[in-house]
């Protein structure tokens, strides 16, 4: 009985630490590309980055728990915004909010939403909805009056913004 509980033991700390080498693999990976993309700027290309998205991803459905996911989903969705992947990006800022909001991120994931919807997308109903309940959640956060002044001209035309913030500049 004690032969087979020992080699039992044997097998699970085996089977752990398989686990984690493979869990510290994939995160190294995701740093070297993290890495390669920071240094890279200019000559980025769209299939590093999808690959960097994916891994990222992959190691945060893998790993949930790890105190290392909302960083890289965060990371992932950064990416994601970056390339025109702006309905993935949504997706994992979404994940932030809900999944891990007490990471010191998630506010600005949140906002984040609003202004993907509202620069990127053009919906301003959805850009409202994500801009107010940004405002609602953190209304002392330091992009709460970025937020405010974001729905209150959601609803503007372009060339009415420029009248008036140049009617604003010659007020100064």
């Amino acid at each position: 009985m004690k032969k087979i509980t020992l080699i039992y033991m044997l097998a699970m700390l085996l089977l752990g630490s398989s686990c984690s080498n493979e869990k510290d693999k994939a995160y190294s990976r995701i740093k070297a590309i993290e890495k390669e993309l920071l240094q890279n700027k200019e000559i980025t290309s769209d299939s590093l980055a999808r690959v960097f998205i994916n891994l990222s991803d992959e190691y945060v459905k893998q790993n949930s728990k790890d105190e290392k996911a909302p960083e890289i989903l965060f990371k992932s969705a950064e990416v994601a915004s970056g390339i025109g992947m702006y309905d993935h990006a949504i997706s994992n800022f979404l994940k932030i909010v809900y999944a891990y909001p007490k990471f010191n991120k998630a506010p600005e994931s949140l906002f984040l939403i609003g202004f993907i919807y509202d620069s990127n997308l053009m919906n301003v109903d959805q850009a409202k909805h994500f801009y107010g309940e940004f405002i609602s959640k953190f209304p002392k956060h330091a992009l709460a009056k970025d937020a405010a002044a974001c729905m209150e001209n959601l609803d503007k035309d372009p060339a009415a913004l420029i009248k008036e913030f140049q009617a604003k500049e010659k007020r100064k």
